[in-house]
């Protein structure tokens, strides 16, 4: 007679050769091509033996099992992704501009996902027909997030067959900004789709004649306060902005980070300022404004910064989150980002040490 041990022994041996002990990607697809080499993870029952186990072989593995997605990328064909096709081009036209922006916003992961994704392509041409100094912003580490802006706006999280464009249709990007498309030709906000249809197992690549350019590239400081969802808000701002004349330096190529203050925000600022004074109101206005372009992540506790007024602004944080400024105003919008630097809207106006009542 057999003992306990052994027959226990041998069911598990059993088991395990149809059924392997996770980790079940144990081996890649290159390692036992044809074979069952891993499956969905699965419960496990008495004396740690596996139930209901799904096994896949290579030819039968979806791009929406995360496990093919892993460690199938090159034997399971509809495993290539969207950033496989733009790194292996066989269109017509190069897009190596994209995929090097690609790397370095590091978007390569996100679109290396499950997806799907439908990517209008800009050539390298359609790079290079940027102003010169746009395309030098981009490849600056303060311009970061505004070139992930501009790459995601090429972004649709679906996927979309040239087959499927009508005209009129609109699509909602990864920025959150709506293309629009046309036909005879295909195009997306006027730029020529050249190059259709370069499809991967998570979507497909329009390659198109153009870049198309989001809010962030086009819309100013002036123009957000202006023309934004959010122009409700700086009525007042705006008309001391024109008062003393900074609406031009506000249009200039700064850039500049410039904290906001809504309209209530100035209704409490009681007897501080003189809002007929231009003096006054230059002098708090450019202590809301910083030189270059700083994120709410770039923001540090207990940190400065000196305004374009010559004075320090001090900022306080809670949980990488809650910024405060001067440990009154707090930041409530954070990040709008326009062609010329970076809006926060704060809730209370920043009043200068020199007009500040002494206590």
């Amino acid at each position: 007679m057999f003992s306990k041990g052994a027959i226990l022994s041998f069911l598990l041996a059993s088991a395990s050769a149809h059924y392997p002990y996770p980790p079940y990607y144990e081996y890649t697809c290159q390692d036992k091509a044809g074979h069952v080499i891993y499956g969905e993870p699965c419960w496990r029952g008495w004396y740690g033996w596996p139930t209901w186990c799904t096994g896949y072989t290579c030819a039968e593995i979806s791009c929406d099992n995360d496990y093919a997605r892993q460690f199938c990328p090159e034997t399971c064909g509809d495993c290539t992704t969207v950033v496989d096709i733009a790194q292996n081009n066989t269109s017509n036209s190069s897009i190596e501009t994209l995929v090097d922006f690609l790397v370095q916003a590091d978007l390569v992961s996100t679109l290396q996902g499950k997806g799907p994704f439908t990517v209008f392509a800009p050539t390298d041409e359609a790079f290079e027909n940027l102003t010169a100094s746009t395309n030098a912003n981009y490849t600056e580490d303060q311009w970061s997030a505004h070139l992930k802006d501009l790459l995601l706006y090429h972004v649709v999280p679906k996927k979309i067959l040239s087959s499927y464009i009508f005209e009129g249709a609109t699509v909602k990007t990864l920025e959150g900004s709506f293309l629009t498309a046309s036909l005879n030709p295909i195009t997306i906000n006027g730029a020529e789709v050249i190059d259709a249809d370069l499809t991967a197992g998570n979507g497909v690549i329009h390659v198109i004649d153009e870049v198309l350019l989001p809010p962030s590239a086009t819309v100013d400081i002036v123009d957000f306060l202006t023309t934004s969802f959010y122009a409700i808000l700086f009525s007042t701002l705006v008309d001391l902005v024109v008062q003393v004349n900074l609406t031009d330096a506000l249009q200039s190529p700064g850039p500049f980070t410039l904290f906001a203050p809504t309209n209530y925000a100035f209704s409490q600022i009681g007897d501080f300022i003189d809002v007929n004074n231009a003096t006054q109101v230059t002098d708090v206005l450019l202590y809301h404004v910083l030189n270059g372009i700083v994120l709410a992540e770039d923001i540090d506790d207990d940190s400065n910064a000196t305004t374009l007024s010559g004075e320090t602004l001090s900022f306080d944080t809670l949980y990488n989150r809650f910024i405060t400024i001067n440990d009154e105003s707090q930041v409530i919008i954070k990040d709008n980002l326009v062609m010329n630097g970076v809006i926060h809207v704060i809730d209370e106006v920043l009043i200068p040490p020199a007009y500040q009542p002494d206590i």
